[in-house]
């Protein structure tokens, strides 16, 4: 059986220069973490898309739904962990052993230690998604066209709605591993069935950078199913989802 060995190695504290044949990068943008997923789009709570779970891709359908918010938490120390949903370049292929192994060692040993984390949590999400859609029909635009609700309704396995929702705002973020941190963080991956060394890169940022007062670092999603009632209004139908390919779908924003 194919063994491969992960050791973390921090470049500042690197002492020994090893002959690596391939590097590679991880890419955490919108990774989900313990916090929530990682906002790496500046994405904000209201912001409503529909979810295509075959192309995996997201339309947004509305932006500006109100949402009921809960006061702010006091501010404090949190640490993101359990990260999900990574993605690898590297110059050359890489093997599916290889692939999860790494996925697995980020999970369970990479993480984020976030400053100054203040929770907005929504509620009566519901009813602020009832509204939108009322005063879009008002407005005299097709709310049920505009929302899709058709598509979603007549292809149920296909079509889910995500709402952005339950912010977290931070001031700053920096990756660590098992409790130490530094700002170049990489993995080495013996494959020994092969002799490979892969020197994997843990980038501390996203595309958008956790950094500034208030800034929302992280947000958590309700992801849901429609139905129209017997009253011509929206029934909505909480459903479970697969982390993963959602973090897959944010990314082709």
């Amino acid at each position: 059986m194919r063994r491969i060995f992960l050791i973390l190695t921090f470049a500042l504290a690197s002492c020994v220069e090893v002959p690596l044949t391939t590097r590679a990068v991880l890419n955490l943008d919108y990774a989900s973490t313990s916090l929530g997923f990682r906002n790496s789009g500046a994405l904000s709570a209201g912001r409503l898309f529909l979810w295509d779970q075959t192309d995996q891709t997201l339309v947004n359908i509305q932006s500006d739904i109100d949402l009921p918010t809960r006061p702010a938490t006091n501010p404090v120390t949190l640490e993101a962990s359990s990260v999900q949903g990574v993605t690898i370049s590297a110059s050359v292929g890489l093997t599916d052993d290889v692939h999860a192994e790494i996925a697995s060692e980020v999970q369970s040993n990479i993480a984020f230690k976030v400053e100054d984390v203040v929770r907005l949590n929504n509620f009566q999400v519901h009813n602020g998604l009832s509204s939108a859609y009322r005063n879009l029909q008002a407005s005299g635009v097709n709310a049920e066209a505009s929302w899709r609700i058709r598509d979603s309704i007549d292809d149920r396995k296909r079509f889910s709605y995500v709402l952005i929702a339950d912010e977290i705002t931070a001031s700053s973020e920096s990756v660590t591993y098992r409790d130490s941190s530094s700002d170049s963080t990489s993995l080495t991956v013996f494959d020994s069935a092969i002799g490979e060394k892969i020197n994997v890169e843990i980038p501390s940022y996203s595309t958008a950078k956790c950094s500034g007062e208030k800034v929302t670092c992280y947000f958590n999603v309700r992801v849901f199913k429609v139905r129209i009632n017997k009253n011509g209004n929206l029934d909505y139908h909480p459903h479970g989802y697969n982390k993963t390919e959602l973090v897959e779908a944010f990314r082709k924003l």
